[in-house]
């Protein structure tokens, strides 16, 4: 059984999420093929950015791994936005920037619509921006969490 069926508030994302995903992470879940891993982006050393500041952060990952699941540490709405490029095919997650807010209503990790294959190198770049106009010193972060081929 896959442990996101024992969740009682989630519900169903982009139509039919449950039934199309839950199958994959069953898979993936296997300890006997699979590592659960997370991968922090950026480091601890520099999560910290001035106000109006931009961080780019490099983050490798095995490839032949999956994303299955994005998180984020230090609770909703701290005034970010973030972006994530796989550079092995040159995709951005997302259309512009998403804020940090989209962690506030979720139960967290957020799992991702389908699970995400790392192919090529497992090049990322992780990109933050602080849109906090008052605080100086954001911390910005997010997790990823990562099944690795053993």
């Amino acid at each position: 059984m896959n442990g996101l069926q024992l969740v009682t508030n989630l519900r169903d994302y982009w139509a039919d999420w449950r039934s199309a995903v839950n199958p994959d992470i069953v898979r993936v879940s296997d300890p006997s093929c699979y590592t659960k891993k997370w991968y922090s982006a950026p480091d601890d050393t520099t999560w910290s950015l001035a106000t109006g500041a931009y961080l780019r952060f490099q983050l490798s990952i095995v490839p032949g791994s999956f994303i299955t699941s994005i998180s984020h540490l230090l609770g909703p709405g701290n005034g970010f936005s973030f972006q994530i490029t796989d550079e092995s095919l040159g995709y951005q997650w997302f259309n512009a920037p998403c804020p940090d807010t989209v962690f506030s209503s979720a139960q967290l990790p957020i799992p991702l619509p389908t699970l995400y294959p790392v192919t090529g190198a497992g090049l990322f770049t992780v990109e933050f921006w602080n849109t906090d106009p008052n605080v100086a010193g954001q911390r910005c972060q997010i997790i990823l969490d990562v099944a690795e081929p053993k």
